[in-house]
């Protein structure tokens, strides 16, 4: 009896024939051949063959295809529409205008003209010329706009990057409320993007992209049904420099206390689907009315528990809106194309067509359905303190959504019926089932090492690292294929001898493993109460639908193998869809996440443990084919291929370019105060990478500037904090290996008049409490930054926030304040107290000027077209006060 059919056999011809379509003797001495009994024909004494077809070229085929499907729901947009101009549809036209007259602007840092003057001058024109618009609208219908231009100032604490403090003046909020006369305009729903822009980027994608999305949603509500609440919209001119803008309107604004929801539009990369990766905090009726309102919406609560977790070393003004106003809200980014990111090459043109028509449809679609309901006046009391699980359909259908309650309850369920089913497998053999298990974790930790196993030939024999960075598919070859490669030998290589002679009891036991290892992680997501537990419980359904199906029809090997590639398709779909997403935005991640990073490793890392896992449902399927040897050749042929283009491919090019800061400085360094004598001086260019790829990269390619000398910073003797350099911002841990490279000419003064960078007023030292007292001001400038030390001492008081966050025991000692003031009116006056009142305090002031100067353009100029350099000055002096 084979496959659940009674089979008759007769001898001879008929016996060979019936041998061909699938069925063999086993190997009996060469002595017994001559003649066959009958015993020795049995159906007992025969087995079921291997499959003669490729059938792991089936699943390669079932990956292909799946991928493809998924990647094109993913790159897909929605064909952008023209509109009247009194149509309340969205309308990609006007909003890519209002992105370019940004753009033309030029770069738009806080302090500079365009930032502070023309952008909102603009946006009050464009706002000046909607009102006008509106007056065909009858009066009793027709909606109030009403204009805001807000200046703030204030301070707060940040634990961002290494933490610091951010002190800010005359920092520009453009501000509207849209109401109509029978508005409730105590509640409202806020919109809220930046027009400012990063250290050297035009930034039209972030964010003009996301003022411009607004400026059209403003204007398509307008001409659309009255709404029951106000739509307040915070277009802020300070995010990029560390997220003053928004702190300044949630805790000023008179508006900011009506707001009971918000949506904050962002940009890591340069347009494709905006993806929706932060809700909440829990509120998960909001969540709900995007998936609901939102005709292509596209997000996944994934993309919140990794951004939740910090391993991402990004903000946005949602952690200000959630934490200075406790106010629940969604934060939607772009994040194609993540090379152009903070660069110059972030351009309008760079902005696929449709992105903005998916963005603006998403937001328009939300505001609609929240305001459908009572929910922003009295939000239901059962989802206030829940979160919502949501995920796109990969296929591209819309957005899945449901409870946590709910998907906790699910996920608790299909744990539930895992669990059964491996304690019936342990009733027949408790010691199989835990031998299976440990054989998928191995598998799955021999694909990661397998991945590793190759980073380490890329990075220290090769020595070609990050070339998948300017061609994200080499990853695959390079990482991915060894990976699956090793998961099916090693799977392969912990079978018994029974179930290697066997090819159903193999798919069993690998098929027991796989469930208890899937079944492990429903575990660990359930335990850490996560929202991304819908992947593992939704693969785990597929396997024990597959497993328990083909037991009920006891079906053979083909069947097995068929019923898991169908089961588990639509949650490998799911999963092919998060590493799209992964990828997409992790690789140029890559190339800004600091020096200090090996970033090769930790790509293979991540490729070889999602291959494990994304391969594993379907490992089973492996043994159903004779040609494992075969595979593991052509495995270890496109991974030699894969380490071949390694040493002929470049790791950038000019649309993927290696960052490069070119910072030209002036360092002073007194032994006291001002008055003091001066210890040392000196100029140059300070240059910094953001990569793994070392400077010395840079060297080689320009030995004019460079003459083949090392001019690495040594920090081991630096007598000040921060190894007496002028960070911008507080990552000297994350940022190493800089070079200083002397130059003649002295940087561009950086403060509005020759007045000396800090005068002391006074330096009281209390010798009863124990406590020394500085204070003094700073010279105005944009942009300046303070470095005190608190090595053998501890700041207790200052005047920048009411409190101090003290410094954690192996923290890094330095106190980091970043103060831009953007109209530069007046000294800042400060005064701190520190502990040890004898000792004098170590403080240094940066004073930035955010502009290139002739040497930073010499510097720039040099450099091969894969470069982006980005330069600025900075005068630095350190004091012990």
């Amino acid at each position: 009896e084979y496959m659940g059919t009674s089979l008759k056999f007769t001898i001879g011809g008929s016996a060979r024939r019936t041998m061909s379509e699938g069925l063999r003797r086993r190997p009996v001495p060469a002595a017994a051949t001559s003649a066959p009994s009958a015993t020795a024909l049995s159906p007992s004494k025969l087995e079921p063959t291997r499959l003669s077809c490729p059938w792991e070229l089936v699943v390669v085929v079932l990956y292909g295809v799946l991928l493809a499907a998924v990647a094109h729901a993913h790159w897909q947009l929605p064909a952008p529409q023209s509109h009247a101009l009194d149509s309340p549809h969205f309308d990609e036209s006007r909003a890519l205008a209002h992105v370019r007259a940004l753009f033309a602007l030029g770069i738009r840092t806080v302090g500079t003209p365009a930032n502070e003057l023309h952008a909102p001058a603009y946006l009050k024109f464009v706002v000046t010329s909607l009102r006008a618009q509106l007056e065909a609208i009858p009066a009793a219908q027709r909606p109030t706009i009403e204009l805001d231009h807000q200046l703030v100032s204030g301070a707060f604490n940040l634990a961002f990057l290494e933490g610091f403090t951010s002190v800010y003046h005359n920092i520009s909020n453009v501000v509207l409320r849209l109401r109509w006369p029978s508005t409730d305009a105590a509640h409202s729903v806020l919109l809220s993007s930046h027009y400012d822009s990063a250290l050297g980027s035009p930034a039209a994608s972030d964010a003009a992209s996301g003022i411009g999305v607004l400026l059209e949603v403003v204007r398509a509500l307008a001409f659309g049904a009255p709404l029951p609440y106000a739509v307040v919209v915070n277009l802020n001119g300070g995010e990029e420099a560390i997220l003053p803008a928004a702190h300044g309107f949630v805790t000023q604004h008179k508006w900011a206390r009506t707001v009971r929801a918000f949506v904050n539009l962002e940009a890591a990369g340069s347009g494709g689907k905006a993806y929706l990766f932060q809700t909440g905090p829990r509120n998960a009726w909001l969540a709900a009315a995007f998936a609901r309102g939102a005709p292509n919406g596209y997000g996944s609560i994934v993309g919140q528990d990794v951004f939740s977790s910090g391993l991402i070393l990004s903000d946005t003004d949602f952690r200000i809106y959630v934490s200075e106003g406790g106010i629940p809200g969604l934060d939607i980014a772009f994040i194609e194309n993540g090379f152009v990111y903070h660069t110059t090459l972030d351009t309008p043109e760079q902005i696929r067509p449709g992105s903005l028509t998916h963005c603006g449809e998403s937001v328009l679609g939300f505001v609609r359905q929240v305001m459908s309901t009572d929910a922003l006046a009295s939000p239901p009391v059962a989802e206030i303190e829940s979160d919502l699980v949501f995920f796109p359909d990969p296929f591209g259908a819309g957005l899945w959504f449901y409870s946590h309650a709910v998907g906790r309850g699910l996920n608790i369920a299909v744990l539930a019926a895992a669990l059964l089913w491996l304690l019936r497998a342990a009733s027949r053999g408790a010691a199989s089932v835990f031998r299976a298990i440990a054989r998928a974790v191995f598998s799955w930790l021999a694909g990661t090492a397998a991945a590793l196993a190759v980073a380490c030939v890329v990075v220290f024999v090769l020595r070609t690292q990050m070339r998948w960075y300017a061609h994200p598919l080499l990853l695959i070859p390079i990482y991915g294929v060894p990976a699956v490669g090793a998961l099916l030998v090693a799977t392969d290589a912990m079978l018994s001898r029974t179930e290697r002679a066997k090819p159903e009891e193999a798919q069993h036991a690998v098929a027991t493993g796989t469930i208890g290892l899937w079944a492990a992680l429903a575990a660990v997501t359930v335990w850490g109460d996560l929202g991304s537990g819908f992947l593992p419980s939704h693969v785990l359904a597929g396997l024990l639908c597959a497993t328990v199906v083909s037991a009920r029809l006891r079906v053979g090997s083909l069947g097995w193998s068929t019923l898991s590639a169908l089961a588990v398709a639509y949650p490998l779909a799911e999963l092919l869809n998060v590493v799209l997403v992964l990828v997409t935005f992790v690789v140029p991640l890559m190339g800004r996440s600091g020096t200090e990073i090996p970033t090769d490793f930790i790509i293979a890392a991540l490729v070889g443990l999602v291959s494990s896992i994304v391969f594993s449902p379907v490992a089973a399927t492996a043994f159903a084919t004779r040609s494992r040897a075969r595979a593991l050749v052509a495995v270890l042929a496109v991974t030699v291929l894969a380490l071949a283009a390694t040493t002929v491919l470049a790791p950038y090019d000019a649309a993927h370019p290696k960052r490069a800061f070119f910072q030209h400085i002036q360092r002073t360094e007194f032994e006291g105060g001002p008055e003091s004598r001066v210890r040392m001086t000196d100029t140059g260019i300070w240059i910094n990478v953001f990569d793994s790829v070392r400077i010395a990269e840079l060297a080689a390619q320009s030995p004019a500037l460079f003459a083949g000398k090392d001019f690495s910073v040594d920090c081991t003797t630096a007598p000040s904090a921060y190894c007496s350099l002028p960070f911008y911002l507080p990552v000297a841990t994350l940022v190493r290996g800089s070079w200083l490279v002397p130059v003649a000419e002295p940087p561009l003064a950086t403060t509005t008049s020759s007045e000396p960078p800090l005068v002391v007023d006074s330096v009281v030292v209390d010798k009863a409490r124990n406590v020394r007292r500085v204070e003094g001001s700073i010279a105005p400038a944009t942009h300046v930054t303070i470095y005190i030390d608190s090595t053998a001492r501890q700041l207790t008081r200052w005047s920048f926030t009411p409190d101090i966050v003290p410094k954690a025991p192996g923290a890094d000692p330095v106190y980091f304040v970043f103060h831009v003031d953007a109209l530069r009116h007046g000294r800042l006056h400060f005064w701190i107290e520190a502990t040890d009142a004898e000792t004098p305090l170590p403080l240094a002031i940066g004073l930035h000027a955010l502009t290139p100067t002739s040497e930073t353009l010499r510097f720039s100029a040099a450099m091969p077209s894969w470069i982006e350099p980005i330069g600025w000055s900075t005068t630095f002096v350190s004091y012990h006060l």
